[in-house]
């Protein structure tokens, strides 16, 4: 691993801060599924928040905490970054860096599936980050200046050439949502794509979308990590925070997590 080593080159900025932060909001999300979650009774989950994404369903736009939220139970990303710093293997199994060489080896998941079945391979981890860095989408945006080149070996392993070494890099460039080479490869334009069928790796499919409503998400049955015991997740979007604390005491909500700057509201709530 290496030595986290901060300047001013290195030191991430607010918004990809804020970007980390939207993984780790999908992080607390995916756990309610693990096995001894009182959830388990509900068919389903109730997530509210208060903003649409700004992306809609185009991965590549990304940017906020609310389209990682929203995307990021269709979409996957190469490791997830735990609340403790720790980064957990998702798509890539493994991985190590080569001081030396400033290279970034991993090794990915044979395991994992697209939604329409394919494999997963290195070749849509290369082509996931050079569209993004090719078109300065906001997806790439975390670690385009630090990457050289981007290589492949094999079905399962990807290898990342840095122009010198960056502390953040696994956080950052494991939490950036993977794309299908085989579908996103056949848009022209992709950063007008809607993406209203979208092929993902994740845990659940896309079935609705309404801007300033909600979006409606059914579990992925042959979701290829672990068997789901959700069978929808609606995040329901709200105009302001107070109604969305309003909608949870009701009971209409069963997660709301985007209280931050609103700390003061968990002792009522917790009550």
């Amino acid at each position: 691993m290496i030595r986290p080593e901060f300047s001013k080159e290195n030191i991430m900025p607010v918004k990809k801060r804020g970007i980390i932060a939207g993984i780790l909001t999908i992080l607390v999300i995916l756990t309610v599924l693990c096995p001894g979650s009182a959830l388990f009774a509900q068919s389903t989950l109730n997530i509210g928040w208060s903003e649409g994404p700004q992306a809609g369903m185009n991965p590549f736009l990304a940017r906020s905490e609310g389209d990682y939220l929203f995307l990021g139970l269709i979409y996957e990303p190469l490791a997830m970054p735990n609340m403790d710093g720790s980064v957990k293997p998702w798509i890539a199994r493994s991985w190590t860096y080569d001081e030396p060489s400033m290279t970034w080896t991993f090794e990915l998941d044979s395991r994992a599936r697209w939604s329409d079945g394919r494999p997963i391979t290195g070749r849509d981890v290369k082509f996931s980050f050079e569209t993004a860095y090719k078109y300065n989408f906001p997806l790439g945006s975390p670690t385009q200046g630090f990457v050289e080149s981007i290589s492949t070996k094999g079905d399962h392993t990807v290898i990342f050439k840095m122009k010198k070494p960056f502390a953040a890099f696994l956080m950052l460039a494991g939490g950036t949502l993977i794309m299908p080479e085989h579908i996103w490869s056949q848009v022209e334009k992709i950063d007008l794509h809607k993406n209203t069928n979208p092929v993902g790796s994740g845990p659940f499919l896309y079935q609705e979308f309404q801007p300033r409503s909600h979006i409606l998400l059914v579990k992925n049955t042959n979701y290829w990590k672990r068997d789901i015991k959700i069978d929808r997740v609606i995040i329901r979007i709200y105009q302001n925070l107070e109604a969305e604390v309003v909608a949870l005491k009701k009971g209409e909500l069963d997660a709301m997590p985007d209280l931050g700057g609103s700390e003061s509201l968990i002792p009522v709530l917790k009550r």
